[in-house]
C-alpha cells in the first residue's frame, strides 16, 4: 500500500515535471525568435532613422526603399506574432504605448525609442494585468478589458489630434 502511494506521487510529480517542460519548450519555442527578430530590428535602426526623414533622403544614404519596407512590415508582422502566440491578443498595447512613449520621449531616434518601446509596453502589461487582478477581487477582469479603457482614450485622441 505504501509503495502505489509513493507510485501515485511519482507520477503526479511527473506529470506536473512534463507540463513545466512542455510549457517551457513553448515558450522558448516563442522567445527564441522573438529575440533574434528584435535583435534584427535593432540592426535596422539606422536605416529606419534615415527613412523617418523621408523616403528622398533614405535613398541617397543608399537604402533600397522596396526591400526596406518588405522587411520592416515581415519583422513587425512577426513580432506581433510572437507576442500574440505568447500573451494573447491584448488590445491597444501596440497602438497606444508606441505614442504615448514617442511622445513623452520627444525623440524619433529608433535607437532610443525600440528599448523605450518595449520596456514601456511592459511596465503597461504589468499594470493593467494588475488592476484587473486586484479591482474586483477574488474574481477578475480579462486583461484585454483593461488595456482597452486605458488605450482607447489615447487612440481617439490622437486621431483626433491628427485631424487638426
Amino acid at each position: 500500500d505504501c509503495l502505489s502511494k509513493d507510485k501515485k506521487f511519482f507520477t503526479v510529480l511527473n506529470s506536473g515535471l512534463i507540463i513545466l517542460i512542455t510549457a517551457t519548450k513553448r515558450i522558448n519555442a516563442i522567445t527564441a525568435p522573438k529575440s533574434c527578430i528584435r535583435f534584427i530590428t535593432f540592426l535596422f535602426s539606422k536605416p529606419i532613422n534615415a527613412y523617418l526623414l523621408g523616403e528622398g533622403y533614405a535613398q541617397s544614404m543608399g537604402i533600397n526603399i522596396r526591400f526596406f519596407r518588405v522587411c520592416i512590415v515581415m519583422l513587425s508582422s512577426m513580432l506581433s506574432a510572437c507576442v500574440t502566440a505568447l500573451a494573447g491578443p491584448i488590445s491597444f498595447v501596440g497602438i497606444a504605448v508606441p505614442h504615448i512613449t514617442r511622445l513623452s520621449l520627444k525623440t524619433t531616434k529608433p535607437l532610443v525609442t525600440i528599448p523605450a518601446i518595449f520596456l514601456c509596453g511592459s511596465v503597461f502589461c504589468m499594470f493593467c494585468d494588475l488592476i484587473a487582478r486586484t479591482i474586483f477581487s477574488p474574481s477578475e477582469l480579462a486583461i484585454g478589458t483593461v488595456t482597452a479603457v486605458f488605450g482607447a482614450p489615447v487612440v481617439i485622441w490622437l486621431m483626433v489630434k491628427q485631424k487638426k
